[in-house]
């Protein structure tokens, strides 16, 4: 018997052709694992999809495939805000981490890029910095 995974609430999203983007119809709140308060979308917000380059849709996804809309959006909405409490590679993780229906070598290929060419922010965590909190009891 094959596993069917639960259908995933998406966000309401109009097409804004003639800008290229999508306008997402209603408020979409969300949580970042290791982050204590959710974050809310407003309403408005314009994004542009799964920014991939046409030439890699056959690795990944087009930036319009449903699949994709949920990572992207959240994802957008965080690199837009930089905020404090999240690192660009926490919100690389976050958009892996949801994109729930995605084949394993796409989901593989588009979190490779957006942790190589996605926006960065926030301090880089290493094995070396968690070493070192240790040797100095923090």
């Amino acid at each position: 018997m094959i596993a069917i995974p639960p259908p995933v609430p998406q966000p309401i999203l109009q097409p804004v052709p003639e800008k290229g983007l999508y306008r997402l119809m209603e408020d979409w709140r969300f949580s970042v694992k290791g982050v204590a308060r959710p974050f809310t979308i407003k309403a408005g917000f314009e994004y542009d999809g799964a920014s991939a380059p046409k030439g890699t849709w056959y690795l990944t996804y087009s930036p319009f495939n449903p699949i994709v809309q949920l990572a992207a959006v959240q994802h957008d909405a965080l690199c837009k805000w930089k905020p404090d409490n999240v690192s660009s590679q926490q919100a690389a993780y976050h958009f892996r981490d949801h994109l729930i229906h995605a084949n394993p070598f796409k989901r593989s290929m588009m979190f490779g890029a957006v942790w190589t060419f996605g926006p960065q922010w926030g301090k880089k965590r290493t094995k070396f910095d968690e070493w070192r909190d240790e040797a100095d009891g923090e």
